[in-house]
């Protein structure tokens, strides 16, 4: 019992001793944000807070200080730009208008600092201190799982300690002696192994891989050996990318070469020799070294060599030929459980990818060359991903020739989509400088970091066309896409031959593409007829979403750009089921243009289609406006009930018109300075005197003359009559001058 006190206490020492090391802050940069991650203790308590200066983040009671002297090797200072400690604390100096949020992912304390406008999926930091103790849901370890098994006091989702565990139940049956003491050992130390795994896990333990198991007692040492025995006969299957493998109380080193460097996924990164392809072949030819590593897979009692097996595999990966590679190492399955590093560089090698379910999908921020495969792992980088692209760009550049030509348009395309233009074009530089001329890949790369960066790349891709390879269909919808969204025609050549690569290649996913681009650009050059009888004649190819959106794109530049009988024609024959699924700003579009031509019916027919719920502004407006040519100026009245501006006004104006109520037209156009239309509304209401002006066109000098008021009392019969006359002159003139008027238009009806 003395042995295993001692061995207590040396474990309760080594963890004071674990805590009291320095932290090793790291850092990382986004396009929006930054990031800095701190690995702390499970239990160690810790909270954020704004301040005049930026961020500061304390972890309450820790004394073993801050490793800070990378933070900006990884990390530019136009967001942070200092980072200082203070006992137990950091101080991250902000320099722009930034937000920020602390939360815990893992065994990690995640700071993010983003730019102003970021949206974070996480509460920003205000005043207040944001602590672990309101962030329990981010911890993804119970804390009772992190005290020792024999201490604990409540139920956590870690081990069950209860007497009537199943787990322990069944090794106490299997390995445990009937001797009280000898069980009580076995039982102590079974724990202590698990709780040191957790403890490892969650950043409290380092493991030492240089250092030699040592023989503290002689206990501990006949359990190890009884252990090491029982195990000898069983296969190691332990996956590569495990962190750590438990066998007894002692931590054991496994065949994974790791770098002992964590990094800010919280996972330990491999080493390069891992998967350092560079180093599977040599300068011999093919033929050569593929015939020299099949001859020995068999040795001289017929039985399968796993090391040549493996070589071959990775000789067959040398050179670029992933399916090769897994159809090697199915010659022993069990070769693809031990490496699955060697099958999902097969898988890249194909052109295939793993995304989430990867062997490398931690990696992305690893210094090792881990990192170039993490990335070719994905379809597209996930925007929160940390990315160590100075690795990236170092395991490219240790690529033989011929594997970087084809490599580094992946890694440049993916480092593009990621936001990263200046490191996509530095990728594309290491097979640049190559003596070789550059293949398609390459170039349809350069053409996207042009596009990207402001570029014309229609030369780029007119040399890819003209190569007359796989990527040359690419190569052409990325030309004819940008001549059309620059509203530049296509050459007849241009046209006939995305027609040949669409009959090229019909039935595929590239080969209905170009059927869509044959069809816009048809559309786009003013050729409606032959872009509709295309899309029906190709209908089948199809999906119904596309033949939709294909419609609508043909009907759209139809209503801008057609003459009056064409677009009518267009749209007379086009079937209503089919204009139903438009989108509603090409359905106002054609509503618009067949009111300016006056078909009111047609176009109440296609406004029928939009819902009136919600009410929008523009589907009012034009349900007015086509009431009004119905003569229905009380539907238009109807329709405009809450719709604010001059238009609506206007419209409103000339409804009330048609209802006989002319003053009030006359105010509503006079308000929006149509003063022609509001003179003659005026002119026609009751109230016309006071609503006419006397600078008004055509009814002013009538108005005028009306509003005279006769003060002849003091004057003589004489003078009465010529002022009559004077008046009668004045009136004749202003009358001859309202018929000679031609802007003056009265409808008595």
């Amino acid at each position: 019992m003395k042995k295993i006190v001692f061995f207590l206490v040396m474990l309760v020492m080594g963890i004071e001793a674990a805590q009291a090391q320095q932290l090793v802050v790291r850092s990382g940069d986004h396009p929006t944000f930054s990031r800095i991650t701190i690995p702390i203790p499970v239990l160690q308590s810790w909270n954020a807070q704004t301040t005049a200066e930026g961020v500061k983040i304390s972890l309450i009671g820790f004394s073993g200080g801050f490793d800070i002297s990378g933070v900006f090797a990884r990390m530019q200072a136009n967001r942070i730009s200092s980072i200082d400690i203070t006992g137990d604390s950091l101080l991250l100096t902000l320099n722009c208008d930034c937000s920020a949020k602390a939360f815990r992912s893992g065994p990690l304390l995640v700071i993010d600092v983003g730019d102003p406008g970021s949206v974070f999926t996480t509460q920003l930091l205000d005043a207040e201190n944001m602590n672990a103790e309101s962030k329990k849901n981010t911890t993804n370890l119970a804390a009772a799982d992190a005290v020792l098994p024999w201490m604990a006091r409540t139920s956590s989702q870690g081990i069950q300690r209860s007497p009537n565990n199943p787990v322990i139940a069944s090794m106490t049956d299997t390995y445990f002696s009937k001797d009280r003491s000898t069980s009580l050992l076995r039982e102590i130390q079974d724990s202590l192994t698990r709780e040191i795994a957790n403890a490892a896990s969650a950043g409290l333990l380092k493991s030492n891989y240089s250092a030699k198991i040592g023989h503290s007692s002689d206990i501990i040492e006949k359990y190890v050996e009884k252990e090491a025995k029982e195990n000898s006969a069983v296969e190691n299957k332990l996956n590569y990318f495990r962190n750590i493998k438990i066998t007894d109380s002692m931590d054991r080193l496994e065949r994974l070469e790791i770098d002992p460097t964590s990094f800010s996924g919280g996972a330990t990164c491999p080493k390069d020799s891992l998967s350092e392809i560079g180093t599977w072949g040599d300068e011999r030819n093919f033929s050569a070294q593929i015939g020299q590593a099949r001859n020995i897979l068999v040795d001289a009692r017929d039985g399968l060599n796993r090391e040549a097996i493996k070589a071959l595999a990775q000789n067959y990966l040398y050179f670029g030929f992933g399916a090769e590679a897994v159809n090697t190492l199915k010659l022993d399955t069990s070769l693809m459980d031990k490496h699955p590093e060697l099958v999902e560089i097969a898988s890249i090698m194909d052109g295939q990818t793993a995304n989430r379910s990867g062997v490398f999908k931690h990696f992305t921020d690893c210094p090792s060359n881990a990192a170039l495969w993490a990335i070719l792992s994905f379809d597209k980088i996930l925007p929160e991903a940390l990315v160590n692209t100075n690795a990236i760009l170092e395991a490219l550049n240790k690529l033989p020739n011929h594997l970087r030509q084809v490599l580094a348009p992946a890694v440049s395309s993916r480092l593009l989509a990621y936001g990263d233009s200046s490191n996509a074009a530095a990728a594309l530089r290491t097979v640049e400088r190559l003596p070789e001329s550059l293949g398609s890949n390459s170039l349809l790369a350069q053409a996207d970091i042009a596009n990207e960066t402001g570029h014309s790349s229609e030369n780029i891709l007119g040399e890819i066309v003209g190569h007359n390879n796989e990527q040359s269909p690419y190569a052409l919808i990325k030309l004819v896409e940008g001549k059309l969204a620059r509203r530049e025609p296509l050459s007849k050549k241009t046209t006939q031959l995305v027609e040949a690569y669409a009959q090229e290649l019909r039935g595929t996913e590239i080969g209905n593409k170009m059927h869509k681009i044959h069809i816009i650009a048809l559309s786009q050059s003013n050729h409606f007829d032959e872009a509709f009888d295309y899309l029906h004649s190709h209908i089948g190819s199809l999906s119904p979403e596309s033949v939709i959106e294909l419609h609508q794109e043909i009907l759209e530049q139809l209503t801008k750009t057609s003459e009056d009988v064409e677009f009518l024609e267009a749209i007379f024959a086009h079937e209503m089921h089919l204009t139903r699924s438009l989108q509603n700003s090409t359905k106002f579009s054609i509503i618009d243009r067949l009111a300016d031509l006056g078909f009111a019916s047609l176009a109440q027919e296609i406004l029928s289609t939009v819902p009136d719920d919600p009410r929008t502004k523009d589907r009012q407006i034009l349900a007015a406006r086509v009431a009004i040519l119905l003569n229905q100026p009380f539907q238009a009245q109807a329709a405009l009930i809450g719709i604010e501006g001059v238009e609506a006004e206007l419209i409103l104006a000339q409804a009330k018109q048609m209802t006989g109520a002319y003053a009030e037209a006359a105010k509503l156009y006079s308000n929006n300075d149509a003063n022609q239309q509001a003179a003659e509304a005026g002119w026609l209401s009751d109230d016309w005197r006071a609503l006419t002006s006397a600078d008004s066109q055509g009814f002013g000098a009538i108005a005028e003359l009306a509003n005279i008021q006769a003060s002849d009392a003091e004057i003589g019969p004489l003078a009465r009559a010529n002022i009559a006359l004077e008046e009668s002159n004045k009136m004749r003139g202003a009358i001859d001058q309202l018929l000679q008027d031609s802007t003056v238009g009265i409808s008595f009806d």
